[in-house]
């Protein structure tokens, strides 16, 4: 059973970037 993350909260700006890129945005819950 592979279970992936729905919500993600950011703890760097860099990481946020990351998810904008990747079209995650929707996951980020928090920065």
């Amino acid at each position: 059973m592979s279970i992936t993350p729905q919500r993600i909260v950011c703890l760097t700006e860099e990481t946020t970037e990351w998810l904008y890129l990747l079209g995650q945005s929707h996951r980020i819950v928090g920065i």
